[in-house]
C-alpha cells in the first residue's frame, strides 16, 4: 500500500481536473471576496511525463513524484481568462509553497 497518494496515469484524469479547478477557484474567492462555484476551465490537456525530484525541507531530503502537463485553450470566457491568469500568477494546486504547480506559458493570444 502506498503511504501518499499522487495523481499517476492508473488514476481516472477527472479527479485531477477537479482538484485542480477546485483549488484555483478557492484561492481565487479568498484572494477576491468573491463566491463563485464551479467553472470549466480546462479544455484540452496531454500528459507529458511523470518525474521524480528531491526537495530539501528543514535539511532533510525527500522523493517527490510530479507529472509534466500540456494544456490548451481554443477560445476563453472573460471569467476564465481571469482564473487561468490567478493561477498563473499563484500556481496551480496544493504544493505551491514548495515550488509546485507553476507553469511555463507557451504562447498567448488575445
Amino acid at each position: 500500500m502506498r503511504r501518499f497518494l499522487y495523481w499517476r496515469q492508473d488514476i481516472e484524469f477527472t479527479a485531477f481536473l477537479k482538484q485542480l479547478t477546485e483549488n484555483i477557484i478557492k484561492k481565487y474567492n479568498d484572494f477576491y471576496g468573491t463566491k463563485i462555484m464551479n467553472y470549466d476551465l480546462f479544455e484540452q490537456f496531454q500528459f507529458k511525463q511523470e518525474i521524480h525530484l528531491r526537495i530539501i525541507i528543514y535539511g532533510k531530503s525527500y522523493g517527490v513524484v510530479a507529472s509534466l502537463w500540456d494544456f490548451i485553450w481554443s477560445t476563453m470566457d472573460n471569467m476564465q481568462r481571469q482564473l487561468i491568469q490567478f493561477g498563473l500568477e499563484t500556481g496551480f494546486g496544493e504544493r505551491n509553497s514548495m515550488g509546485f504547480g507553476f507553469l511555463n506559458l507557451k504562447s498567448y493570444m488575445k
